[in-house]
């Protein structure tokens, strides 16, 4: 995906040592944590949606982190200009319960 400012987070990262989507996963890791301290919120039954690259990020972390029991990408679209010869992936819906 080429987003403005993304690719240059992506090679920053890679400099580092990870990824980008790593460090995506790290994030949702601790937010989950937070979650997990509060008591209005059943952290039991967590789940996680995304479209673009909120459905890509879905895609890469919640098999990694078994704590999010379900998740749905509802779009991630891969593409640039025709003229690239460029490809297109469309899912248009991916669910997945534990």
């Amino acid at each position: 995906m080429t987003i403005p400012g993304r690719n240059l987070l992506e090679r920053l990262a890679h400099m580092c040592g990870c990824t980008l989507f790593g460090l995506e996963c790290y994030k949702l890791e601790q937010l989950i944590d937070y979650l997990e301290t509060r008591n209005d919120i059943d952290a039991a039954r967590l789940g996680m949606a995304g479209l673009g690259l909120g459905g890509a990020a879905t895609l890469m972390c919640t098999p990694l982190i078994e704590r999010v029991k379900a998740a749905c990408a509802a779009c991630l679209v891969q593409s640039s200009h025709p003229k690239d010869g460029a490809r297109r992936l469309t899912l248009p819906l991916l669910s997945r319960y534990r």
